[in-house]
């Protein structure tokens, strides 16, 4: 195998980025309107993200799997060709050497890393989902309360209002 094609063969991309998810998940109070509109969208994004992350998973796992079984084929013919004896233990401890099967390997693990943040990262946007709802309620709930003051308030002025209006309508006896 070419330097250039295992190359190739183990660019693992970048989906997502911590910085990128921490900032997008972010609102405050003040934007609770726009952050609960967004959220579905944002949501769809990083699912799709996620997906991306673990096929890719899925692909190096397939090319580890693929180059194992190559080297192991390998290894067996030429020990065959030397009339050497080897065993299961002796090729995987020769297939583990390769460099190409190191740097494969190293890519996987990477792309697993990736993967772990982009499912942690959807969970995230579960979770501020649940936030902007709870925001949400109690800030409705507020809502009712200063209704109900002002409400309140409304009446005790239009009661007296009303109470002096009466009074000054009342005959009084001469």
């Amino acid at each position: 195998m070419t330097d250039d094609k295992t190359k190739r063969m183990v660019n693992v991309e970048q989906f997502i980025s911590a910085e990128q998810l921490s900032e997008d998940l972010q609102f405050s109070p003040v934007n609770l309107s726009d952050a609960m509109m967004t959220q579905a969208s944002q949501f769809a994004y990083y699912a799709g993200v996620n997906a991306k992350a673990q096929h890719q998973v899925d692909r190096f796992k397939l090319k580890v799997e693929v180059l194992e079984a190559k080297l192991d084929k390998s290894i067996r013919d030429t020990a065959a060709d030397e009339g050497k004896k080897t065993t299961d233990k002796s090729i995987m401890a020769e297939i583990k050497r390769n460099p190409a099967y190191v740097m494969i390997v190293k890519a996987l693990n990477e792309s697993k890393m990736v993967a772990a943040l982009a499912k942690e990262g959807l969970e995230a946007w579960r979770h501020r989902k649940d936030m902007l709802i709870q925001l949400g309620a109690a800030q409705r709930e507020e809502q009712k309360g200063e209704l109900r003051m002002n409400i309140g308030a409304a009446m005790s002025e239009n009661s007296a209002a009303l109470k002096e209006r009466v009074n000054k309508r009342t005959i009084t006896p001469s």
